[in-house]
């Protein structure tokens, strides 16, 4: 990757694509199925219960600093309360919607220098063993040097900060073009699926509306996840009311293809707030 030599592992891009972009923590996906899947009933019959917190808080567009002040505060929270990990909504460092915002290269490496911060600052308060996953703007170029020149359109990204580090990170697949949302035209679409080992527990990621469609909940599925982690955000609206339950798309036939065994959301609301389930 470009100048981490320079940088080191708390630079590491968060923008980074594709398998192995980090592997300190834990195993990250795509991998195999079969191996995944492989004694999986067993294995989280003995296994510790897993904690996690969702820190649903309010993000303001572009204020990259005050975002990641909250997060470093809300991740202190889970952190004392017992929690394994810790998700935060979809695109949480940069606000959202951010619009054209996402299209500014100094924006977006500004970001990228968010993130790496963060996953700075969490260890060197000694928070390094806590899970963070959160969103952000990420960028088809790889390197720093590269974010925001022209390597193709931005993504909508959720990244996993552990160890001092972004380990992983994953690109969400569909982009809503309907009502407020115009994310078709500013975002370029992720391809791959992300599994994440936490506590022995395979996670899969995905964002928001990757959930309703077809596609990415069977791909993680296939990588033997044991839950669904989903990052959300929706533009404020004044008497918006929440939609009723459903279940999520393209789930797989259970005498076919074992599926996740929950689901759980982060998604960004109008006061900050944390639940800490275990």
């Amino acid at each position: 990757m470009t100048g981490e030599s320079r940088a080191g592992r708390q630079r590491r891009d968060p923008a980074a694509r594709g398998p192995g972009s980090g592997r300190d923590r834990a195993g990250i996906g795509p991998g195999s199925g079969g191996d995944r899947r492989a004694g999986r009933a067993g294995r989280l019959a003995n296994m510790a219960d897993l904690r996690i917190a969702l820190a649903q808080i309010d993000t303001c567009v572009g204020d990259l600093e005050g975002n990641a002040d909250a997060v470093l505060a809300w991740s202190r929270r889970a952190a004392e309360a017992g929690a394994d990990l810790v998700a935060f909504p979809e695109m949480t460092l940069t606000g959202y919607p951010i619009e054209d915002l996402a299209l500014r290269g100094s924006f977006r490496r500004a970001a990228w220098d968010a993130a790496a911060d963060v996953a700075s600052r969490l260890a060197q308060e000694g928070l390094g063993g806590l899970t963070v996953v959160l969103g952000t703007v990420g960028s088809a170029g790889e390197g720093r040097a590269l974010v925001g020149e022209d390597h193709g359109l931005p993504t909508n990204r959720a990244v996993v900060i552990a160890d001092g580090a972004v380990v992983a990170s994953y690109d969400k697949q569909h982009l809503p073009n309907y009502g407020v949302f115009d994310e078709f035209r500013i975002f370029e679409p992720g391809s791959e699926p992300r599994t994440v080992e936490v506590g022995g527990r395979t996670i899969g990621l995905l964002v928001c509306e990757d959930i309703w469609q077809d596609g990415p909940v069977a791909a993680v599925a296939d990588l033997g996840c044991d839950l669904l982690l989903v990052l959300n955000g929706s533009p404020y609206e004044e008497g918006k009311e929440a939609p009723a339950p459903t279940s999520s798309r393209a789930a797989p036939p259970r005498s076919t293809r074992p599926s996740p065994t929950s689901t759980w959301s982060a998604a960004r609301t109008t006061s900050s707030s944390t639940a800490v389930r275990s």
